[in-house]
């Protein structure tokens, strides 16, 4: 890859990059424990902003995914049944709900996702949910 000179040619590197790179996370098996959870990508794609990103309404999640918050309701809704993600009270604004995922999920199911994400990627979420 050649030294970019400007911005616009750094953007137009990472667009030749990007599909060969999401095509080979797509063949990426999913951990034993993540696959014994039954998740479909649009479960991964709502998992992986919250772990990144923190607790988020359901508002933020379908401004991020792009998405009606009608179908974020439902993932959430799902995946609340899964014990993976659970609705709780802002921590700034006791009038607001956020979703969260439960810490047990972030250590039981992938310790790499619990210990990575929070200290190697600057982990900015709160997470105050307990397991069940």
């Amino acid at each position: 890859m050649s030294t970019p000179d400007t911005t616009e040619d750094t953007v137009r590197e990472l667009l030749l990059v990007m599909p060969r790179l999401v095509g080979r996370v797509k063949r990426l098996p999913l951990p034993e424990r993540l696959r014994s959870l039954d998740l479909a990508p649009r479960h991964l794609s709502m998992l992986s902003l919250l772990l990144l990103d923190g607790p988020l309404t359901v508002s933020q999640l379908a401004k991020m995914l792009n998405v009606a918050p009608t179908t974020v309701s439902l993932i959430v809704s799902d995946l609340s049944r899964k014990g993976v993600l659970v609705r709780q009270r802002a921590i700034s604004d006791h009038t607001r709900w956020v979703v969260t995922v439960w810490r047990s999920v972030l250590w039981e199911h992938n310790p790499l996702i619990g210990f990575s994400l929070m200290s190697e990627l600057g982990f900015r979420g709160q997470y105050s949910a307990q397991a069940p």
